[in-house]
């Protein structure tokens, strides 16, 4: 027995119209989400947290010198689509045993790598660095040197990847990371068709 059958024929066919345009619409609105873009959102504190993970950085700079970056600060620029990190840099000069301290920060963008799915620093600049030998700071020059050396060491540093899993979710239901923007509330990967 139809549902509406109590109704006379023309109310019946009216109504079972307008049912048919609501189921119409609840699916369109549906399959509408689905293909729209989604985004994924790290906080700031989410973002420290992965940057402390990744840290200390041991590195070898032009085989002279082992450097250990750590104790990552992290701050975001929105307005720039950048953030700042404020590390502590040791380093051993490997000829003369001579041990430097300093502090060292930095400014970069972020980027996806969609080969291994990892967020890593890009165009990253040194915005100050600091050293010094048993309380003397060395000279300019070397510290120039030693700003170049650390953006070169630190671009394309990956300070974080996505779960296997997480792909293979996002593969399966014909979506994959897209672009990466720093905003106030922290970064946002936005999640696209395939």
């Amino acid at each position: 027995m139809p549902i509406f059958s109590f109704l006379p024929s023309a109310r019946r066919s009216a109504l079972a119209v307008l049912a048919g345009v609501v189921l119409v619409v609840l699916v369109l609105a549906g399959c509408a989400q689905l293909a729209g873009p989604r985004s994924v959102v790290f906080s700031e504190g989410e973002l420290q947290q992965m940057l402390e993970r990744k840290f200390p950085l041991d590195r070898r700079m032009l085989e002279v010198m082992e450097v250990k970056v750590s104790q990552p600060q992290l701050r975001l620029l929105p307005e720039r689509n950048r953030l700042t990190l404020d590390l502590q840099a040791d380093g051993t000069d490997r000829l003369f045993a001579n041990a430097l301290h300093g502090r060292l920060a930095l400014e970069s963008g972020l980027r996806l790598d969609p080969r291994d799915a990892s967020i890593r620093l890009t165009q990253v600049r040194v915005t100050a660095f600091t050293l010094d030998k048993d309380g003397v700071s060395p000279r300019v020059p070397l510290q120039r040197l030693g700003a170049l050396v650390a953006e070169t060491l630190l671009e394309d540093t990956a300070i974080h990847q996505l779960k296997p899993e997480q792909m293979e979710r996002l593969t399966r239901a014909g979506y994959q990371p897209g672009s990466i923007e720093i905003t106030p509330a922290g970064i946002v990967i936005s999640v696209v068709p395939r």
